[in-house]
């Protein structure tokens, strides 16, 4: 008669515990499902890459390209003649570094009357280059053209062994390069050039346009 009421306290004890699973699994079923939705547009930092602070230049003048045309001659040696010239450089450029290069090479022409006087700035322009560790590239650049005129007079009868110049004529010029907007490297044609680059103010102020 005991083991009869104990199993029936058992068996009743199993039912309670039945009940109170399923109804935890009806509510879980019932329960909406929750999830979390990325971030959107989540700023990305990337580590900038790093360059070449250095590099070597080298600049090779390939000096004045002369085209002259005699407008006419005399038979007692007076002449009149006109002078086209351009100044041309060979650039070179070298990455010496184990990372990649992006510099900013600039040039500038500067001329001269051909009487002589101040020095002012005819040509100038500039370009972008990449380089990987190690690489080399070279350029040629060609100013713009200048022109003179001159005219001599031998054994005429009003003139005597005079002559007449005008134009202007190529005096100089200078080649910068540039990394992230500081100049790191400068080559120039001659001594008074370097002064002349020295001398920012000055330097900076051809550089604007005339008006």
């Amino acid at each position: 008669m005991r083991l009869q009421n104990d199993l029936s306290v058992t068996m009743a004890g199993l039912f309670q515990f039945l009940v109170i699973i399923c109804a935890a699994v009806t509510l879980s079923a019932q329960a909406p499902l929750t999830s979390v939705a990325p971030a959107e547009n989540e700023p990305t930092t990337e580590t900038p890459k790093p360059l070449s602070q250095s590099v070597f230049l080298d600049v090779k003048d390939l000096g004045t390209n002369l085209a002259s045309n005699e407008n006419w001659r005399s038979v007692w040696g007076s002449y009149s003649k006109s002078v086209t010239r351009a100044r041309g450089l060979e650039i070179s450029l070298r990455n010496p570094a184990k990372v990649p290069g992006e510099y900013v090479v600039d040039w500038y022409f500067f001329a001269t009357s051909v009487r002589g006087g101040k020095r002012f700035l005819f040509d100038r322009d500039s370009k972008a280059i990449t380089l990987p560790p190690g690489g080399i590239q070279k350029a040629t650049v060609i100013s713009d053209t200048l022109k003179s005129h001159t005219t001599r007079y031998a054994y005429d009868y009003y003139y005597y062994n005079s002559s007449y110049k005008s134009g202007t004529k190529p005096e100089g010029w200078i080649v910068t390069v540039s990394v992230e907007g500081k100049v790191i490297r400068v080559k120039t044609s001659g001594a008074q050039l370097d002064e002349l680059y020295k001398k920012t103010d000055e330097f900076m102020a051809m550089q604007q346009p005339t008006k």
